[in-house]
């Protein structure tokens, strides 16, 4: 079959509906019939060409894929040709790319990411993006003559991975961008619901329904935990609580208010683990060891023992991307991780750590932690995880030039 084949065409059009359906519902929510009424073909037609919903994934998967790798590709052909420029300003291209240009394609990949950790045989599709990842970002260091090392590399990538995560929760653009790599991502309000500001009325208060409350939200996050956002419905909620089919609406004014309640649950309980952590040292005056030891164990507890509810925290993360309500919350998080993170780096040249170390070193472990949890934790990845934030945390601290960890965002 030629490569403008008629059937070729077709079988990219679907893939290009299957990306759209993705990107603006989520995995879970893909179907033969959605992908059929995007691309206004005949259900037949979907089924001829992907007889299994798992091809249609793996083709979609495929081809962001080899859309973003032809893209440094020839990123690479121009620095190689003799075209001036850095590894930083080339990252920070890409990544406006992403999240503009590219912006359903980048959905549709995190999507595919994500439903990695829930689907054990979707994890060759993860492993198979950190594996070129890896390579992509080796070739691209070397060309630009930063450091082409596995740990520096690594780095590097994780790093873009979270920044990326954060852009697509908080609807940064080109415009905000700038101010985002510096420490200050786009405000929103908290925005009030049809049905007003969402607090308990007389009858929604009092010790029973507060435990009913508590056990829909445990219910939305274990829905969120095997299905994703895509699958959260009140009658959904209602089955997992055992609950009547009324109850979660009469508790909770709609799904994003639920989403937003189980974000701040998460979030509440990280905090806890992190407290836990950083109760057996002095923050106002740790080490850089010291630092990097925390961190660590924080993450290995992270990446094991706290799995299944950091799937959760992204997943949210994502939806935020379709439904602004849930925004926020997320800023939140985002303000108060940049502000502790800015209390346990050390001071630069006598002076406060600024935002932006707060906020690269979240993103740097939010990123890392997205790679363990989508692509499989294993034994040598959490060992090695040590030496990566020792080189990472102290990259930030210095400002490495022509690296994502210069101190200058620029444009």
């Amino acid at each position: 079959m030629r490569a403008d084949s008629k059937g070729e065409r077709t079988r990219n059009a679907l893939i290009d509906a299957a990306i759209q359906v993705v990107a603006s519902e989520g995995l879970s929510a893909l179907s033969y019939r959605k992908v059929a009424a995007t691309a206004e073909v005949s259900l037949a037609l979907v089924n001829y060409h992907f007889p299994a919903k798992s091809e249609l994934v793996a083709s979609l998967s495929a081809t962001v894929l080899r859309t973003y790798a032809e893209s440094i590709e020839r990123t690479i052909d121009r620095v190689n040709a003799g075209t001036a420029m850095t590894f930083d300003s080339i990252a920070r291209q890409l990544l406006r790319n992403a999240i503009t240009r590219d912006r359903n394609r980048t959905l549709a990949w995190a999507e595919v990411v994500l439903e990695a950790a829930r689907r054990p045989q979707s994890l060759t599709l993860a492993r198979e993006w950190d594996s070129e990842l890896q390579r992509l970002w080796t070739a691209l260091a070397a060309a630009t003559g930063h450091d082409p090392s596995p740990v520096a590399v690594r780095s590097e990538v994780d790093l873009l991975t979270g920044l990326l995560f954060l852009c697509i929760a908080l609807q940064v653009d080109g415009s905000s961008l700038t101010d985002t790599l510096e420490g200050t991502p786009p405000d929103y309000p908290v925005q009030m619901s049809p049905r007003g500001p969402q607090t308990l009325s007389p009858r929604k208060s009092g010790p029973k329904a507060t435990e009913t409350r508590a056990r829909i939200v445990e219910s939305v996050i274990a829905i969120l935990k095997e299905q994703g956002a895509s699958a959260i419905s009140f009658r959904a909620i209602a089955e997992r609580a055992n609950l009547s089919p009324a109850a979660p609406s009469y508790y909770f004014a709609s799904i994003a208010d639920l989403l937003s309640h189980s974000q701040n649950t998460l979030t509440e309980r990280s905090r806890t683990r992190y407290r836990e952590v950083m109760r057996i040292a002095d923050r106002s005056d740790l080490t850089q060891t010291q630092v990097i030891d925390l961190t660590t164990t924080i993450f290995v507890r992270e990446a094991t023992e706290s799995c299944s509810e950091n799937l959760v925290f992204f997943a949210n993360w994502l939806e935020a991307a379709r439904r602004p309500e849930l925004r926020p919350v997320i800023r939140s998080f985002v303000d108060n991780q940049i502000a502790a993170w800015q209390r346990v780096l050390p001071m630069q040249d006598g002076a406060a750590c600024p935002k932006r170390s707060g906020l690269l070193s979240m993103t740097l472990f939010l990123g890392k932690l997205l790679r363990i949890v989508s692509t499989g934790s294993v034994t040598a990845d959490l060992v090695q995880s040590r030496n990566e934030f020792l080189y990472a945390l102290e990259a930030i601290a210095a400002g490495v030039p022509g690296s994502c960890f210069s101190r200058s965002a620029g444009g």
